[in-house]
C-alpha cells in the first residue's frame, strides 16, 4: 500500500538536507512527515528537526524514528535535548 503524499509537488530524492525547527510541536505536524522527509530527502542527505519535548512520546516520535532506523531510511547521528521555550522551561529533543 503506497502512502499518501503529504508533499505531494517535490519529486523523491530530492534535497541534499532538510531543516526542520518548530513545527513538531502541539495541534502541527505528526511523526508521519518524517516519512516524506525521507523521502525527498537524496541518499545519504541530511535530516534535522526539533520536536517539543511535550509530544515526543505521546505523538509517537519516538517509535516513528526507531522504525525509520529499523528499516535503514535514517541513521541518527546526534540526538540530544536542548532549550526549545527558554522563559518556559521547555525543551526539545534534536535529532
Amino acid at each position: 500500500k503506497e502512502q499518501k503524499r503529504i508533499i505531494a509537488d517535490v519529486k523523491d530524492n530530492f534535497f541534499g538536507a532538510i531543516l526542520c525547527v518548530g513545527t513538531f510541536t502541539y495541534g502541527h505536524v505528526k511523526s508521519n512527515a518524517l516519512d516524506e522527509f525521507v523521502r525527498i530527502t537524496k541518499k545519504f542527505g541530511y535530516i534535522c528537526f526539533t520536536v517539543n519535548e511535550g509530544i515526543y512520546k505521546k505523538n509517537k516520535f519516538d517509535k516513528k524514528i526507531l522504525e525509520l532506523e529499523n528499516k535503514n531510511f535514517l541513521k541518527i547521528i546526534s540526538k540530544k535535548k536542548s532549550s526549545y521555550i527558554i522563559n518556559k522551561n521547555v525543551k526539545s529533543c534534536c535529532a
